[in-house]
């Protein structure tokens, strides 16, 4: 592939792609239980590299492929320093998990291109480090309002790895699913209090909200206990059971899924300043809720536009895609959010105004199974062409 249109008339160009022949992840070992490690974004790249014939070497072997021997998708070679190869790659959980950047081996690294890929929980991942001024480029989950670091150029996501795609694979029909919305959320995000309360809960007459969901046994989670007996047990253990098989299923005989995921903020953040923030959060927003917030939440009122937002993504959402669900998330334009390569709201998924939610719950209303099961299907497939581990590595090699 030489080049490409995307759908949003934005210019990719491949033929830089060739020059590119290694590359080197910095891995963190396999966790146990709550903490497994699961660097999801450098195994979906990983995978994609692959197809590509691109060589792939790493500080460890991680992320078993055979649930019966030891075979790894990243390999140590002990001849193979990171400035042997063309790229070299850290995820954000190697902050996240307490690791000092390897700054000796990128200082070294002179002639490798240097990514960070930081899809991180919080406004001030380590996108915002200091010490992240040494890559030459940051991908990071990114919306409108918020003045990002100069190495921080492009957009990134979860997207999907070949795992996730092969346990959705084949979704039924939506005339043998049950007319019901996944509506499970464990974490409490303010954008998922105000979906349900002003939305979710004003169409249950058209879905049947299904709030099922299982509880972790993170005994269960750990490849030194529990010896996997197919690869849905591999990758179960391995993402710390992100991707639980019956969650899984639940959600492929569901026609929706509340795939509604974030934190609003207050103002823009331009001075990016984390005490000001924090502060500001504290009252307005923030992971379980500002205190203003709460308020407004029970005199049932909304948010103006104004406010901005960060952690919008989640694998529920990528989940419901590519389970072919109408997904259901906040209208992406009108609340900035950005992706590399942009869904359509109302053909790809349904984007909804928490402010005002009415002439969407109207529209939906009035439509049939057939048109929701279309909106389903082109998302499933709008998923799978733009965000499979392939795409995201053709993606990846054309930022460079």
């Amino acid at each position: 592939i030489s080049s490409l249109i995307n759908e949003n008339g934005n210019h990719i160009d491949y033929t830089l792609m060739k020059k590119y022949k290694s590359v080197f992840f910095f891995c963190l070992p396999q966790g146990k239980g709550i903490a497994p490690a699961y660097q999801f974004q450098s195994i979906a790249l990983a995978e994609g590299f692959k197809k590509l014939s691109i060589s792939i070497y790493s500080n460890i072997n991680y992320w078993k492929t055979n649930f019966y021997s030891d075979e790894y998708l990243f390999n140590f070679n002990p001849n193979i320093k990171p400035w042997d190869c063309d790229i070299v790659i850290i995820p954000h959980q190697w902050y996240t998990y307490g690791k000092d950047l390897p700054l000796e081996e990128l200082r070294n690294a002179k002639n490798s291109k240097k990514i960070l890929i930081d899809i991180g929980d919080g406004l001030f991942s380590p996108a915002f480090n200091e010490d992240a001024r040494i890559f030459d480029l940051i991908l990071k989950q990114k919306t409108k309002g918020i003045e990002y670091p100069k190495n921080c150029r492009f957009p990134w996501i979860f997207g999907l790895t070949e795992e996730l795609i092969e346990i959705t694979n084949n979704p039924p029909s939506f005339k043998e699913r049950k007319k019901t919305i996944a509506v499970n959320f464990r974490n409490n995000h303010s954008v998922r209090n105000l979906a349900k309360l002003n939305f979710v809960d004003k169409i249950n007459d058209i879905l049947e909200p299904d709030g099922t969901f299982e509880n972790f046994d993170f005994s269960q989670y750990d490849l030194e206990k529990v010896r996997p007996q197919n690869y849905q047990d591999l990758f179960s253990i391995q993402s710390g059971g992100r991707h639980n098989i019956y969650y899984i299923t639940r959600m492929k005989n569901s026609m929706a899924c509340a795939a509604f995921g974030g934190v609003f903020m207050l103002g823009n953040n331009k001075e990016n300043n984390e005490f000001y923030h924090s502060l500001a959060n504290y009252f307005i927003s923030g992971r379980s809720g500002g205190k203003i917030t709460k308020v407004l939440k029970k005199l049932s009122l909304q948010i103006s536009h104004t406010y901005n937002l960060f952690q919008w993504d989640s694998w529920r959402f990528w989940e419901s895609l590519a389970c072919g669900c109408v997904t259901f998330h906040l209208d992406f334009d009108k609340y900035g959010i950005i992706l590399p390569i942009m869904p359509i709201n109302w053909v790809h998924y349904i984007g909804i105004d928490l402010l005002n939610p009415q002439e969407s719950i109207k529209r939906i209303k009035s439509m049939s199974i057939e048109d929701l099961e279309k909106i389903g299907m082109n998302g499933r497939e709008w998923a799978l062409t733009n965000y499979s581990p392939e795409a995201v590595a053709k993606l990846f090699l054309s930022y460079l």
